[in-house]
């Protein structure tokens, strides 16, 4: 929720991603550098099909036609027909209706109509099978196939698509047009009277299906760090025109030490995907060539039951400071907290757009407005780019949070009715669960954890402050985040544990490195840069995950209080302990002898996070202090 609009302001009921008050991508700073994509599923060989088009005469094939209604253009056939904002990965030549291209236009009524199709002699089973991309901007869009039996003097609905992220390869039932002579395929486009993106086809083929064909799609990552626990998976497809229930056997092998093997009783529909994950591997630097396999012996099509994809493992180490992308410039940045300096580290992609990044102590993960996610390496590069699941098609990601106590990420989303919903997700997975949600009356457009358990973020429709409950959802108002603030761009947040500051650059009206205070909202600033600069992400690094403290553990017979404290904390107990006071470095700053409850002063220790460590000949016990 990171993106520019400059009529932000105005409060409306529907959350659009192309439009006030968040997202609108029509308004955003000129972008300049190419989108990082990849095919979600590959046009599929089929044995002898029936009827098909692949468009790579690069006009409209013959026979074809098509209505347009209001629009001043029709279809284009051609390898690249991706504008400014709809970024159209590479592919062959195909189909596509882009209204960006032409700004907004009446696409309400736009129709593709195929030659006539004789099936006369087809059989059942029979499919329609496509690659294509149906991408919405407003998630107003309408991507309808249609089907004639009478050379197109009158239509039904075959199917309703949903929107698409990538060029994917989907499959429809025809059976029950088999025999017939003058059948039509149309596809229809309508742009539900908003500025909308698009729709792409390609490889459009009409086949008898088999009966029993499992594929492997996919192997991920194709990147890691060594030395980390990996938890691999496998992507399989059932391309088969009929449910398949039975026992699959699935092996991931590296060739080297990593082989595994796992058995799944599932039920697939036909055109139905499921990821396979695999035992955790201990990684160690490389490069690898992993190779999936799946079993099945009721497969009748065995050319598509292996798959072979490099991945490669090295060390990594990432620098500590903080690192900000500016979406204006498109170039990725070490960001001095001191004095809002930045030093370009590379350049980086116009799309998908980039909302918010997080480090967990392994790698800083960045994510996009398309449920997307990735890793960004030290170098500013991206590797593993994968989509997210739980969150629905309507759902824009907004917000990560690291809580480093809970090991646990949190993510925020909203939805097109402006509400935002928070919950886990699971790094292992990439699944999204749900914790809670708000109400449209607060669109939060940030949010990171504090050292106080808490998530803290500002919401861009009412220029407030606000913290969440990470185990119930619940949101709380801190207060205004001052006079001339006025959010009209998204940004993101980050929050420094060890000098307990919650970090932005603003956006708007005010356009610079700022701090919000947690206590009342307020924002303090540290620079201004003057400008419409929109900086997308902010991410700190620090020594947190290397850090020396001891680990938290507590018992019924100690406690401390006050937490959070402004210095003065009473220690209870009963009998005689060792006490040390340690900071995140690992320095010891106190250490002295008690007996019985006492107290003890941190006023002149700086903000941030101690740790009070009780130990006797029976037990040592550690409690997480935080000092404001």
């Amino acid at each position: 929720m990171k993106t520019a609009s400059t009529t932000m302001k105005t409060l409306t009921t529907e959350f659009n991603p192309k439009t006030p008050y968040i997202y609108s991508m029509k308004k955003l700073i000129l972008l300049t550098i190419a989108i990082i994509l990849t095919t979600a599923l590959n046009a599929q060989k089929r044995i002898q099909p029936i009827w098909q088009e692949d468009f790579e005469s690069g006009a409209m094939p013959t026979g074809w036609s098509e209505k347009v209604g209001g629009a001043p253009f029709g279809w284009q056939f051609t390898e690249n027909s991706g504008s400014l904002y709809w970024i159209i990965p590479a592919h062959t030549h195909y189909a596509c209706i882009n209204e960006d291209l032409f700004a907004d236009a009446d696409l309400s009524d736009v129709w593709l109509i195929s030659s006539t199709i004789d099936l006369s002699e087809a059989t059942s089973p029979l499919s329609l099978g496509m690659e294509h991309f149906p991408n919405p901007a407003n998630q107003t869009a309408k991507f309808t196939i249609k089907i004639s039996t009478d050379n197109g003097n009158n239509w039904v609905n075959l199917a309703s698509v949903d929107p698409k992220t990538t060029w994917t390869f989907e499959e429809f039932d025809i059976s029950k047009y088999a025999g017939e002579a003058e059948v039509k395929i149309a596809f229809h486009f309508n742009d539900g009277g908003k500025w909308e993106f698009g729709w792409a086809i390609d490889d459009v083929q009409i086949y008898h299906t088999l009966d029993h064909d499992m594929k492997v799609t996919k192997i991920y990552p194709e990147y890691y760090a060594a030395g980390k626990k990996l938890t691999p998976s496998v992507d399989i497809v059932n391309m088969a025109s009929k449910p398949e229930t039975n026992s699959f056997k699935v092996t991931l092998s590296n060739g080297k030490d990593y082989n595994e093997e796992v058995t799944i009783n599932t039920t697939l529909q036909p055109s139905e995907k499921k990821t396979i994950y695999f035992p955790e591997w201990n990684t160690k630097a490389g490069n690898y060539k992993m190779n999936a396999k799946i079993e099945f012996s009721q497969d009748q099509d065995l050319t598509n039951n292996t798959l072979e994809k490099k991945l490669q493992i090295e060390e990594l180490t990432y620098s500590q400071g903080a690192f900000a992308l500016d979406a204006t410039s498109q170039v990725y940045n070490k960001l001095s907290l001191e004095n809002g300096t930045m030093s370009v580290i590379t350049t980086t992609y116009k799309a998908p757009f980039q909302t918010s990044e997080e480090f967990n102590g392994d790698f800083i993960y960045r994510l996009h407005d398309e449920r997307s996610i990735c890793l960004v390496l030290p170098d500013g590069s991206v590797k593993n780019t994968t989509y997210i699941t739980g969150i629905p098609s309507n759902g824009i990601p907004t917000s990560l949070a690291w809580d480093w106590d809970k090991k646990v990420m949190y993510l925020a989303y909203a939805t097109l009715d402006a509400v935002t919903h928070f919950g886990t997700l699971d790094l292992s997975k990439f699944h999204f669960t749900e914790i809670g949600s708000g109400t449209s009356e607060v669109v939060l457009i940030a949010m990171d954890m504090a050292n106080d358990g808490f998530l803290y973020g500002p919401a861009t429709n009412t220029e407030k402050l606000y913290k969440i409950n990470p185990e119930t959802a619940e949101i709380t108002e801190v207060g205004t985040l001052g006079e001339g603030i006025d959010i009209e761009f998204g940004q993101d947040v980050s929050f420094d544990r060890q000098t307990n500051k919650l970090y932005t650059i603003t956006s708007g009206s005010v356009n610079g490195l700022g701090t919000y205070d947690l206590a009342t909202g307020k924002y303090s600033e540290i620079f201004s840069y003057g400008g419409l600069m929109q900086v997308s992400t902010i991410v700190i690094i620090s020594d947190e995950s290397t850090t020396l403290a001891p680990t938290i553990s507590k018992n019924d017979n100690t406690s401390v209080s006050p937490n959070p404290t402004t210095g003065i904390i009473s220690i209870n107990l009963t009998g005689k302990y060792n006490l040390q006071v340690i900071d995140l470095t690992g320095r010891v700053i106190l250490d002295t002898k008690i007996n019985n409850s006492t107290n003890i002063d941190l006023s002149n220790q700086k903000n941030g996070i101690y740790f009070v460590k009780l130990s006797n000949e029976k037990e040592t016990v550690t409690h997480k202090i935080i000092k404001n």
